[in-house]
Formats: structure tokens, sequence, C-alpha cells
């Protein structure tokens, strides 16, 4: 079954290429450009607690021309709505932030009345059950019953609407999202390594008021934009841009599809080809490009003149720590006494490496503090950094394609003051997902933490600001901050 919304689409950063790992302590800093790496756990039984009042919740309502009924009652009597529960329950026990449980239903009936169903007809006559969760939900099952009377959807299709609506329109999370079985499904072939992509960033925003935000569902509004291409990968080698808009995925329209479907349209088998539409400047342009295997070399550093050092971090794996420390005390060793860290377009990845690479510069101190409803938890510098005497200047360069782990990096150093962050404001993603499998084989993927700087600050919405701002002038490749690092380096 495939969950189409009219006139909507997803927002989120992703990388069209290769997935990061989940940090070693399972307190992920999931890459945002990537599918969801943390394991799945089982799924909670139903909330079993019957919130309604008396006999009237489950009286039967009037019945359809179809012959269906729906009635209200709890979640132990509602087997076919059993994943509404199970999500609801969920998200109160996960979810980062507190739940405003009358725009939670809202969104699930947001997402019914929306969906566009395309198995007709298959409404089976006889009762059915709508659970209530919460009372909020009365208008979910108002909602499911409109839809369900008409005889042109499935139970089944409806209560997955539902869900994906209360996590896409309920939460004002664009990080949490419900997985349908089939969506889950490509998802975990693509963990495999059996599929391959063209090495690309996007990301989802939507203008209001003049102020850009981010946002859930693609739509008329909300644009999935091209931040960042691989170099060396087949985006690049086709032509595709930062600042181009996707419009098409082999004719289909991105609208009213979720980040991750469309990335699952992107990618597939190494050699075949994919046709995109893209908008640049009111001009559409169509981009055939071959899939290829995405190999992202995890660092790569060089001596610069002026004894400058130049280290490139692509992205936080479980092991890019001791990649990076390694050719740190190269750079070191062949004399660097200054030195340009590179996180341009790294999407992030692995908290634990992000601790391990910040700790190379700090010889004690926060790196950054999580925010749960389960714990708070502190992560300090680990003792042995190779570079944390503050005769050595060190330039950090972001842009908005550093995401995650590399804004862990560079706020802490900056909080510190141990660095010099230059480029443009990075991603902002400071949250923490996990996946939770559903009954029905889907799975929602929630966010369960957030993480701020040692000073406390939050950049979730506008990223991090740099010291340094220099804005990519049309045309530029990520060489062109290196060479504003070096001049600044220069004095």
């Amino acid at each position: 079954m495939n969950l189409r919304y009219r006139s909507r689409l997803i927002v989120a950063l992703l990388l069209v290429a290769a997935a990061c790992g989940s940090s070693d302590d399972g307190s992920a800093l999931n890459d945002p450009v990537a599918p969801v790496t943390t394991e799945s756990v089982p799924a909670t039984a139903p909330a079993s607690e019957d919130v309604s009042e008396g006999d009237e919740s489950s009286a039967p309502q009037e019945s359809s021309p179809t012959g269906f009924e729906l009635t209200v009652g709890s979640c132990e009597q509602a087997h076919e709505f059993s994943i509404l529960c199970e999500a609801y329950d969920i998200l109160s026990r996960e979810f980062v932030d507190e739940l405003d449980l009358e725009k939670l239903a809202a969104g699930a009936a947001r997402g019914i009345e929306e969906f566009d169903s395309d198995e007709p007809g298959a409404s089976p006559a006889g009762v059915t059950v709508c659970p209530l969760p919460a009372e909020d939900f009365e208008a979910t099952c108002s909602a499911a019953r409109n839809a369900l009377a008409t005889g042109s959807a499935t139970v089944d299709s409806v209560v997955q609407a539902a869900v994906a609506g209360m996590l896409a329109f309920g939460l004002d999370d664009p990080n949490s999202v419900y997985y349908t079985p089939a969506v889950l499904a490509q998802l975990d072939e693509e963990r495999s390594g059996t599929i391959s992509g063209i090495g690309s960033l996007v990301q989802t925003e939507e203008v209001v008021d003049g102020d850009s935000q981010r946002c859930s569902i693609i739509s008329e509004t909300c644009m999935m934009t091209i931040v960042g291409v691989i170099e060396g990968g087949p985006a690049e080698a086709a032509g595709l841009a930062v600042g181009d808009v996707m419009l098409t995925v082999d004719g289909q329209s991105v609208l009213g599809l979720g980040t991750d479907e469309v990335v699952s349209l992107v990618r597939g088998e190494e050699g075949t080809a994919v046709e995109l539409l893209v908008d640049r400047d009111d001009e559409p342009l169509v981009f055939v490009i071959v899939r290829a295997p995405i190999v992202i070399p995890v660092t790569d550093a060089e001596m610069l003149d002026g004894d400058v050092g130049y280290l490139r971090l692509s992205q936080f794996t479980t092991n890019s720590a001791e990649l990076f420390r390694s050719d740190l005390q190269k750079l070191l060793d062949d004399g660097a006494t200054s030195l340009i860290i590179d996180f341009q377009n790294n999407p992030g990845g692995a908290l634990q490496a992000a601790i391990g690479v910040a700790s190379e510069f700090l010889d004690e101190g926060l790196i950054l503090r999580t925010l749960s409803p389960v714990e708070d938890r502190e992560y300090e510098a680990r003792d042995g950094g190779l570079a944390t005497d503050v005769s050595i200047p060190v330039v950090v360069l972001v842009n908005g394609g550093s995401a995650s782990a590399s804004e862990v990096v560079a706020g802490a150093l900056q909080d510190a003051g141990r660095a010099t962050i230059l480029g443009t404001a990075t991603f902002g993603k400071n949250t923490v997902q996990q996946q939770f499998s559903l009954s029905n084989g889907g799975a929602v993927k929630v966010t369960i933490a957030r993480w701020v700087t040692p000073a406390g600050l939050d950049f979730g919405e506008d990223g991090i600001l740099p010291d340094v701002v220099v804005e990519y002038p049309d045309g530029a490749t990520t060489q062109f901050l290196v060479d504003e690092a070096l001049a600044y380096l220069a004095g």
C-alpha cells in the first residue's frame, strides 16, 4: 500500500548515498541525511486502559450505506486499529517533548482526511472498533468513520494514514515519521549494502513570511533543494548543483512523498539510471544519472603552504575518531603549526566519534548535553588530545550540509573558544531518533532526545552561526572555504 497525500511533502536533510552508523552507547545522533541506523525494538502492546465513559463510547454508530459500522472503544478492543495505539504509546513514553494530545489527534484526523487510497472498495461489512488512546481522539475516529463510510478505503489503509498523520502533523518534528511495511522493507534492503545512489545532499524547507523553516511534507510551498553534492559522485558528474529544486524522480512527482520515500526512489541497483527533473532558477532541467556505490573516504589530510595542516572528515563513522587521530598526528609530526578542519557537507553519524574528535582539541570540559524524558546526560572531553595546545590555531569549516555530529564538534569548540568556525550556518540537526517496530510490519522513527552545546545553546532551527561568515559565490566548490581559511590564518 502506498500512502499518498494531496499537495504535500516531507522535509529533512538526506544523503542519497551511504548511511552513517549510530553511536557506540545507543544514544545515536542519527545521520539526518541517511536511513535510520538504530536497531528496531519490539513493539509495545496496545494500551489497555479504557478512557471512555460508560457504555456510550462502545455503542454502535449509524450504519453506513456499505453496511460498515465503526464504534468507539478502548485500545484493548480495537484490534484492527492496534498500530494507532502502539504508536501513541511509543510517543507517550519516548518522544522528547510533551505531547499536545489535541494536536496529536487532529494530526491523525488530518492524515485520514488527506489520504488518497489506492485500494478502493475493500471496506468490510460488520463492526470495527476505533480506539480512544486519549479522549481527544474522538476527532480521529470521526474522520475514520467518514472515510470508511464511502467504501473507498480499507481499514488498514485508513489506520496507517492516521499513524502517518499523527507523526507528520501532530508533533512539529520533521524527524519523527511513520514507515509503511513496504517503505521499511526498502530501507532494510538499502542497509544491506545492495543499493546504490547518486551522492547528493538535500534539504526541505518552507518559506513563511520571508523566513525559512523546516517542513515535514513536500508541497507546493515546502520544497526539496540540493544543498550539496559528493565530490566525485554521479550527481556531480551529471551536473546536479546546489540550489536545484527536485520536482520528479523517474517521472513521479515528489509532491506528497516523505523524505525516505524520495530516497528510495532515487536509490537503486548499481549501474541503473534514474531521471531527475529539477528546477534551476525557474528553468526545468532533466538529469539522467547512473547509480553507483557512494564510497566516501572518511578522512583526507595534507600539508598546505605556511605549515598549515588540512584535515577533512567526511562523516562520523564508528572508526572515524581513530582515523582522524592518526591523520592529525601525521600532520603535527610533519610540522603543522595551525590546522584547518573541514566538515563541509559532513552529515554526521556516531556520537562517540564526535566526542573523540572534539577531545583532540579540548583537554577538559563538557562537549555536549543530551536532554530526554528518560534522563539528561553529559559527555565530557577525554584525556590525551593531540592538539589541546591553544598556541595551535584551529579553523573549522562548515556549511549548510554540516549536520548532527559535525555540529556537536563545531559547537563544543566554539563554546570553548578553541577554534574559529568559518563558513555558512550549519544544517541545525540536534536531535536523536530511534526506530520502533509496529505489529503490522511497519515502524515509527521517533525523536527521543535533543542535544545542546556546553553553553546550553539549542540551535536545532538555525544551525551554528560561524564566527566568520563567508557566503559561497555561484559555482564555488568546497575549495573556496579552504582558500578563505588560509587567508584568515595568514592574517
